[in-house]
């Protein structure tokens, strides 16, 4: 059986707050971080971090972990 879909809609207040965060990394001479944010996003669901983004009117699901699920295997990523 096939899950059904979601739609995901966002407030007009939440599209206010965006405007606002542009608007200020634009005066900060820091829109590369703007476009970072609308690149890949992040939505923290209790113990987990699910990934996103959103292309026209689509939005990805990337990934979902549980936060103990973040890697702390410091000797695979530095090699002596």
């Amino acid at each position: 059986m096939t899950d059904p879909l979601y739609r995901v809609e966002l407030t007009a207040s939440f599209l206010e707050r965006l405007d606002a965060v542009e608007e200020f990394l634009t005066g900060a001479d820091a829109h590369f971080a703007y476009d970072d944010l609308l690149a890949l996003r992040q939505y923290l669901l209790g113990d987990y971090l699910i990934l996103y983004t959103q292309a026209e009117s689509t939005v990805y699901l990337l990934s979902i972990r549980h936060h103990r699920q973040l890697s702390f295997d410091f000797a695979r990523l530095w090699h002596s």
